[in-house]
């Protein structure tokens, strides 16, 4: 049988949906990224395949869209693989493997090795249109066109810059009669997945040889945006003869180019419905809920999280009580660990019981509302109720009296803003494509273990001279603000002296810090020694009036600074 062509995007719909797409509406949780992919594609309500019959849009515009739109969940089995694969070495002969899929549905267990492929695949499929559709021969041959578009006299506003890594969203394009308007479009959302993808890759993974054309093209963002932007804010006032002059160079140059590529582009499509037979799809809301719990392990990082393996599987799946993972470097808590699906008895309005999808514990060998350090809990509900949310907040912090405090994290953006306890936190839109959301809930994990007690062994030290000559030199915010975090973030220890160690209330915005005394830093270390062990770096600011302090340190690694010098010296102690 002839293999069948897909050249529309109701084609390929059609064909999804008869591989089992599975958009499952009805409890809510697909409805954000459908809503999502409607929007992409302009889709006013969602009858989805009578709009792309209507607007007959090719399989590459909606293939686009789809994959924006599905990212998240790629990215979700994407770190999975990555942390799991970096902190487990399995044993000759032996697999590794975690179930997928929710009581009662068809679940399937998918071992590492399995992860590498799928892994492999989505990011070639993410990629496979920039490396070979749109190339860097493709996007330079679009300077030339935005020169046609955007004339000499256009004025400048700085609305049109992009610079690399930022987050920027660029305006719809209205498509009017002329057909350089639909290209121009094209060209936008080219443009905006561009930005999107870069701007979510961690720091290392910028530098990661996988992405180095993602990489390319994002600096080359950094040329084309200005007249491109200019284009696509003021594309109705663009004169028809520039417009003219435009789709003919496109015709010409542009689009033979693309023409050649359709085979690729048939692949492209191709691996696109391979998607649909992943697990990581077939189960992606299932997929959440682990990535949440490998992104929390990955949070935890200094306090070294060592997965458990039990017969040959990871317990990152399971529906009853299950030690996850050991926290192998906390200081005064040896046998801290992760544990999931603990239920335990606690009395709150209507609920006789409490069992969070993550405790942080204080120990493996014990259970009970005393030995939970932190709670986390994972939502999927775009239509959540202010009111559940700030139950459930009660009945955890209620049911953990030792705990540093919890956090609810959903993977939709209701806007609900709820009245939580104290050292109770919810935080909608957490996805691997939001990284400073992800880089808030980190801060905020190990800010609830510090309280709770929970700190790695080999403790950082941060020694501030309060000396009488220190005065005035600690009153600007930025590093006022650096002594908050050493403070909050539950990375250091944090000490202030002056004839000896001495106790300090940090002041709020707009306070300074009060200096007095002289500056004895052989009492202070003794202080220090006194009070913590395991030390591993030790960072001293002041304005250095007294002797050599690596005499008083032997064989530790100690640095020393300016109080100016503070906020960009501490990150050696992050």
């Amino acid at each position: 049988m002839e293999e069948q062509i897909l050249d529309s995007a109701s084609a390929l719909y059609t064909e999804m949906n008869r591989r089992g797409l599975e958009i499952r509406k009805t409890d809510a949780r697909d409805n954000g990224w459908f809503n999502e992919m409607c929007k992409l594609l302009e889709c006013p309500d969602d009858q989805l395949a009578a709009h792309l019959k209507t607007r007959k849009l090719s399989a590459e515009q909606f293939l686009r869209a789809f994959l924006q739109a599905a990212q998240p969940f790629s990215l979700m089995f994407s770190e999975i693989w990555e942390y799991l694969s970096g902190h487990l070495a399995p044993r000759a002969g032996e697999t590794i493997s975690i179930k997928f899929g929710f009581p009662g549905d068809e679940s399937v267990d998918i071992d590492l090795e399995q992860f590498r492929r799928y892994e492999e695949q989505a990011t070639r499929m993410r990629h496979l249109e920039f490396t070979v559709v749109w190339n860097d021969k493709t996007l330079n041959a679009l300077f030339q066109l935005s020169d046609l578009l955007a004339l000499d006299d256009w004025e400048w506003d700085d609305k049109y810059r992009y610079s690399i890594g930022i987050g920027i969203s660029l305006p719809a394009i209205i498509i009017g009669s002329h057909a350089m308007d639909g290209i121009t479009k094209d060209i936008r959302n080219l443009f905006q997945q561009i930005i999107d993808d870069y701007r979510q890759l961690s720091d290392d993974a910028r530098f990661d040889p996988s992405n180095a054309v993602l990489a390319d093209n994002a600096h080359l963002l950094t040329d084309l945006m200005p007249r491109w932007a200019y284009v696509f804010y003021n594309l109705e006032k663009i004169a028809g003869e520039a417009k003219d002059k435009a789709y003919a160079l496109y015709q010409k140059d542009i689009l033979p180019h693309l023409k050649k590529l359709e085979t690729q582009r048939e692949e492209l499509i191709n691996e696109a419905l391979d998607i649909l037979d992943l697990p990581f799809w077939k189960h992606r809301w299932h997929t959440y809920e682990i990535w949440c719990t490998v992104r929390a392990l990955k949070s935890m990082d200094e306090l070294s999280p060592r997965p458990r393996v039990a017969k040959g599987r990871i317990a990152l799946d399971g529906y009853s009580k299950e030690v996850i993972a050991d926290l192998e470097n906390c200081r005064d808590y040896p046998d801290a660990c992760v544990v999931i699906q603990e239920q335990t008895t606690m009395v709150y309005q209507d609920r006789k019981g409490m069992k969070p999808d993550l405790r942080v514990c204080f120990s493996s060998k014990e259970s009970g509302k005393s030995n939970t350090a932190a709670v986390i809990e994972f939502k999927q509900r775009s239509g959540i109720e202010k009111a559940h949310i700030e139950k459930v907040a009660n009945l955890y912090t209620l049911g953990t009296p030792k705990s540093g405090g919890m956090i609810i994290l959903n993977y939709d953006s209701p806007g609900v803003s709820p009245s939580l306890p104290p050292k109770s936190y919810y935080i909608e839109d957490f996805r691997p494509d939001h990284p400073d959301i992800i880089s808030a809930f980190d801060e905020k994990l190990m800010r609830l273990l510090a309280i709770a007690g929970l700190k790695r062994k080999n403790t950082n030290v941060l020694l501030i001279d309060i000396s009488s000559s220190m005065r005035g030199l600690y009153d600007q915010e930025d590093i006022l603000n650096a002594l908050r975090w050493a403070r909050d973030a539950g990375k250091v220890e944090l000490f202030f002296f002056n004839d000896e160690l001495v106790p300090m209330v940090i002041p709020e915005s707009g306070g300074k810090l009060p200096t007095s005394g002289g500056t004895n830093l052989p009492a202070a270390i003794a202080g220090m020694f006194a009070r913590v062990t395991d030390i591993g770096k030790i960072l001293i600011v002041s304005d250095r009036d007294y002797d050599d302090p690596s005499v008083l340190l032997p064989g530790l690694q100690c640095a020393e600074c300016y109080p100016m010098e503070l906020p960009s010296e501490i990150n050696g102690l992050k």
